[in-house]
């Protein structure tokens, strides 16, 4: 259910596919947790509630994927602003920052707020760019999380965090400021010319400069790849929303030549493959040819990913206060 339901748009057969398991016995508290974990519960909620067949589901259950939804929605603004709060304080500056990963993929991919949870503000700005940056960030109130020394963190973090108190911890806003997609390591990956494939656009009543959608795709992969650990539904969800949005734009040659030029083919197929697997999403076969490991690779990432046990690894006991 989670699964047919974790996605922006149903098509015919996830709604007959959903319609049917309404009918069938739901463990509804599961479904709940599993959600929320995931960080899908805003998708479930807003096709559950659509569905013809949608009495059968209980109201304490609706209920409570609504009150997630509207939390998600409420929250979710409140960063929107401060984002535009700190690109205008960068644009004075003459820096110009990319919204990248939740920020901006909740307008670009799911078009609602409700849908999909952000946990902090993660903005992109040029390596050069960083130490002005921090300078400004600081005088609109914002505090270094990391006390380590700047030179020891540049040669071995993509990114510094900063916090903004609020007189609520609730409310307490946390600030990724990155200069590259990856963590250093000995061959250094090249993404010099995501600025020069970057364009503005008018998102919500604000122009924003946007990351090209193979460049957006490269930056989740790699997103995904660093929290494989913890990795959840909504890393895929990402990725599936994005194939779906730019199905016939999208330049799979520049994808498939940059991830072998930077050794990132497994990274690119594990991230391809997770969303055919799990979601249905739509995948040339030729793309995945040309991505695709060894035979034994492939194997364990078919019994990584699979729908019988993603849903239940390392699944915690409800608490809200976990899942923001």
């Amino acid at each position: 259910m989670i699964f047919s339901s974790a996605r922006v748009r149903m098509d015919d057969y996830n709604q007959y596919q959903l319609t049917e398991l309404l009918r069938q016995a739901v463990d509804w508290n599961f479904v709940v947790e599993a959600s929320i974990h995931h960080r899908v519960a805003g998708l479930v909620y807003h096709n559950l509630n659509e569905i013809e067949t949608n009495q059968n589901i209980p109201f304490d259950i609706l209920s409570k994927l609504k009150q997630y939804y509207e939390q998600t929605t409420s929250k979710n603004l409140g960063l929107w602003k401060e984002f535009c709060r700190i690109q205008e304080a960068l644009r004075r500056a003459k820096i110009e920052p990319i919204p990248i990963k939740g920020i901006i993929l909740t307008h670009t991919l799911y078009h609602n707020l409700g849908l999909r949870p952000i946990i902090d503000i993660d903005i992109l700005v040029r390596e050069r760019d960083v130490s002005k940056t921090e300078e400004i960030i600081s005088q609109i109130g914002y505090k270094k999380w990391t006390h380590t020394t700047k030179d020891y963190y540049r040669s071995h973090h993509c990114d510094v965090t900063y916090y903004l108190k609020r007189d609520l911890p609730d409310l307490s806003i946390v600030l990724d400021i990155h200069w590259n997609f990856v963590i250093p390591r000995p061959r250094r990956i090249d993404f010099t010319n995501v600025w020069g494939r970057a364009k503005k656009k008018l998102i919500n009543h604000a122009e924003v400069l946007l990351l090209s959608p193979e460049d957006t795709l490269f930056c989740l992969c790699l997103h995904l790849r660093r929290h494989i650990r913890d990795l959840l539904l909504k890393h895929i969800c990402d990725i599936s929303e994005l194939l779906i949005l730019y199905k016939d734009r999208f330049d799979w040659d520049y994808v498939v030549s940059k991830a072998r030029g930077n050794r990132m083919r497994f990274t690119l197929y594990f991230a391809l493959f997770s969303a055919k697997e799990l979601l249905g999403t739509e995948v040339p076969e030729v793309v995945l040819n040309g991505l695709s490991p060894g035979f034994f690779r492939r194997r364990l990432i078919g019994q990584f990913i699979s729908k019988e046990t993603f849903l239940y690894r390392r699944l915690p006991r409800l608490d809200s206060k976990n899942y923001w």
